[in-house]
């Protein structure tokens, strides 16, 4: 029997990874994006940042594929491809509705809404010290993320998860994950700010994403590229057939999990950010054997 055609599945973190930490500058992965978009092989923006704050960059970009956003606590699909995968019968299982504000969306919900976790983070309050920036001012929100006013809005525009602005020390910091897991909660840090979600992360969204290619695809042979730099994309590095370090300039690498599969390929770029997404996201590419089937994984926007 002949091997199954491989096609490729990218799942890309924003802040350090695909975009510059400082700058949030692309242009240095323009080309790997460029080859991506000829091949047409799905790369999929599963970040921290929030529906307002992607759908802008994913215009800029030219990306027209599937996003997670939140750190996977919220799947947002193109309303085509929705309902391609519905008339396939591959929603039934999922949680899943139409976007209130945005029509041409539909979004499977992972995650707990921000009102949910009010009650545990009104406790927290009372014995740690953070800040949560969506209370902040927005003046503030810009000189901690270097964003513009607009900008600062729509990163505090949040429904399913909470970013902090960590003052306690390590110590009260596992004692808040502790009792956010007693809480059926997690708590994550990522490059900026330490995150407050319920139990699904960048992991299980990747996997949630893969299966309903797979189905959608069922005679091709799937292989998913996660990259990322933080401690909060390790659970998505973690699910991937190939995980991509992306080095940061403001801080260390997440250490190899013992958890990862020894059939799993690792890497660890050598440049920061884009500079390192391009490199790698093209390495892999002069790596792949066949993607002549890529287009079963496109629909028509």
């Amino acid at each position: 029997m002949p091997d199954r055609t491989e096609n490729l599945l990218i799942f890309t973190d924003l802040d350090g990874t695909l975009l510059d930490h400082f700058s949030y500058d692309y242009t240095e992965a323009l080309p790997a994006i460029a080859q991506l978009e000829q091949r047409q092989i799905p790369w999929i923006i599963n970040s921290s940042k929030t529906f307002a704050e992607i759908i802008e960059l994913r215009q800029t970009l030219g990306n027209q594929h599937p996003f997670i956003a939140e750190n996977g606590a919220v799947i947002y699909i193109p309303r085509i491809l929705y309902q391609c995968w519905h008339d396939l019968g591959l929603m039934q299982a999922l949680k899943t509705q139409a976007d209130e504000v945005y029509p041409a969306w539909h979004k499977i919900i992972l995650g707990k809404t921000c009102g949910q976790m009010r009650p545990f983070l009104e406790m927290a309050k009372s014995q740690f010290q953070f800040e949560c920036l969506t209370e902040l001012p927005d003046s503030d929100v810009m000189k901690l993320t270097s964003l513009s006013p607009a900008q600062a809005q729509k990163a505090k525009n949040r429904q399913f998860s909470e970013p902090l602005v960590w003052h306690d020390n390590d110590d009260a910091l596992a004692a808040l994950t502790t009792q956010a897991h007693a809480a059926s909660l997690k708590v994550q840090r990522g490059g900026r700010f330490v995150h407050l979600m319920g139990q699904a992360d960048k992991g299980v969204a990747l996997a949630t994403l893969c299966a309903l290619y797979q189905q959608q695809a069922p005679q091709t042979k799937l292989t998913s590229v996660a990259l990322g730099d933080g401690e909060n994309d390790v659970p998505m590095l973690l699910k991937a057939n190939i995980a991509v370090f992306i080095t940061s300039p403001v801080h260390p690498t997440p250490a190899y999990p013992s958890k990862f599969a020894p059939a799993q390929k690792k890497m660890i770029s050598p440049h920061h950010g884009p500079r390192g997404w391009n490199s790698a996201v093209l390495e892999i590419l002069s790596q792949q054997k066949s993607l002549s089937n890529q287009a079963n994984l496109q629909y028509n926007a």
